[in-house]
This record gives C-alpha cells, structure tokens and sequence, in this order.
C-alpha cells in the first residue's frame, strides 16, 4: 500500500490539481514547490509505515 499511495502522489494529476488548488490560496506558489512538498510526503508515508511495522 505504501508503494501505490507514493506512486499516486507522483502523478502528473495529482501535482497539478494540488498546484492549482495551492495558487488559488497562494498564488506565488510554483510547480515545482508543490512537487518537492509531494515528494516529501512520500517520505513522511514511507517512514511512519516503516515505524509502524517496527512496533
């Protein structure tokens, strides 16, 4: 599960929906902002499932 949910948040359609839901706030925001926080939240998933299978 860990793998599709960080492949999903990779997807062309996901960065752009969340970049122009961001703009709509901030709009200073850039794609390329958005697709570090993305790629971070792959990581923050891939290390609270590593913690959790470490319990």
């Amino acid at each position: 599960m860990t793998d599709q949910l960080r492949a999903l948040l990779r997807q062309p359609e996901m960065l752009v929906g969340t970049w122009r839901a961001a703009r709509g706030i901030a709009p200073e925001v850039t794609e390329h902002d958005v697709r570090l926080r993305l790629d971070g939240l792959g990581g923050l998933v891939r290390d609270l499932t590593a913690q959790g299978a470490a319990a």
